[in-house]
């Protein structure tokens, strides 16, 4: 019994020393990719805040509008203010941060489409939790701008706009 024990524990330390490696390899390949995203971005990082936050005042216009009519539901509200977003925002980033004049390749349509719906409901999801820790809904959305938008600007750059589709 006591070799069955020691063979099992053996196992779970030679598991778990895999385990962190690979961790440990994920997590230096995050810092590369880090360090890369805040070193080479050629003012891209600084023209899409400046775009951003233009869109952003008014995307959150639109939202804190739809928020504030009570009869309007949240995934609703997030959806239309999303809708608005993706517009501008398709037009904007592809245009004057990330340089594609080709901005009806389908490929890159889909691939915008795809961001701004995990967006959506990122949003949407988390103003829901943040409502159980008793921020407003109001609140809730202003609290994850700054964390959509640079999901979003990494995202962009670094599949949707991607040069060599």
């Amino acid at each position: 019994m006591g070799r069955i024990v020691n063979i099992l524990l053996y196992n779970d330390l030679i598991r778990n020393l895999i385990l962190l490696h690979l961790m440990k390899n994920s997590i230096e390949e995050i810092f590369k990719i880090l360090n890369k995203f805040l070193i080479q971005t050629k003012g891209q990082k600084r023209l899409f805040l400046f775009l951003g936050i233009i869109n952003m005042i008014i995307t959150n216009l639109f939202l804190q509008v739809f928020l504030r009519l009570n009869f309007i539901p949240t995934s609703i509200a997030t959806l239309a203010s999303q809708l608005i977003n993706m517009f501008l925002g398709y037009i904007i980033y592809s245009k004057f941060v990330f340089k594609r004049n080709d901005l009806l390749i389908k490929k890159v349509l889909f691939k915008y489409l795809l961001l701004m719906i995990i967006l959506w409901l990122t949003n949407f999801n988390f103003i829901y939790i943040l409502g159980f820790f008793g921020f407003t809904r109001n609140i809730s959305a202003l609290i994850l701008i700054p964390f959509l938008a640079l999901i979003s600007f990494i995202i962009q750059k670094y599949f949707v706009f991607k040069k060599n589709l």
